[in-house]
């Protein structure tokens, strides 16, 4: 074990997290305290020094906590907003071998147009990131595929997809689909009639 490297706890990594959101939500010291777990504190201050170069959480703690200490321990950028994202990699038993990005199905509950559109570049990103040899196409999914369904909620993902195809017209993308049309290219065909506005499955699912 001589190449891994053993860094020192930090004293009381709660201290300034806990102080700061008392005061913003006039909460006590130990209500405030309950509400940053002292592991998820240690690697948020860990990540702030750049001490370490990423984190993984969440197995036993919740959404909640981790979302609750990566917020006001590490903040955000100007220009982005927090969203789930979940990268879905097939184990080499799987059924099929297609790498899906997934989000936002663990923060955002009720979406607004706007919101998934900044959810759609945010997942394009990460798609980016983690496989910069796949071809992002993202789906931005609904219980109706194109104009098959009038409802508030197909408006809504009808809205998005325009605004997404105005805003950044180099990204492939397709919606409101049904999930089944969106990774099946047979289905798609089927509920389309025919009109393939991809260039092969969609890999990126908006929800």
């Amino acid at each position: 074990l001589e190449d891994i490297e053993i860094i020192p706890l930090d004293p009381n990594p709660q201290e300034t997290l806990v102080a700061e959101y008392s005061l913003k939500k006039w909460i006590s010291i130990d209500e405030a305290k309950k509400l940053f777990p002292l592991d998820l504190a240690q690697a948020a201050a860990f990540l702030r020094e750049w001490r370490v170069d990423g984190v993984v959480s969440g197995s036993i703690a919740t959404t909640a906590d981790v979302i609750r200490t990566g917020y006001y321990g590490l903040g955000l950028m100007s220009d982005r907003r927090i969203s789930g994202e979940f990268l879905m990699i097939p184990w080499k038993k799987s059924i099929q071998s297609d790498i899906y990005t997934i989000g936002d199905s663990a923060v955002t509950p009720e979406p607004s147009s706007s919101e998934l559109v900044e959810i759609a570049r945010s997942l394009v990103e990460t798609h980016e990131l983690f496989y910069p040899w796949v071809t992002p196409r993202v789906a931005f999914l609904s219980f109706s595929t194109h104009e098959s369904g009038i409802w508030t909620s197909a408006d809504k993902v009808r809205e998005a997809v325009r605004l997404f195809r105005e805003k950044y017209e180099e990204i492939e993308c397709d919606g409101p689909i049904q999930f089944d049309a969106a990774i099946d290219q047979d289905i798609y065909l089927s509920k389309t009639k025919g009109k393939w506005t991809l260039t092969g499955k969609a890999n990126i699912l908006i929800f």
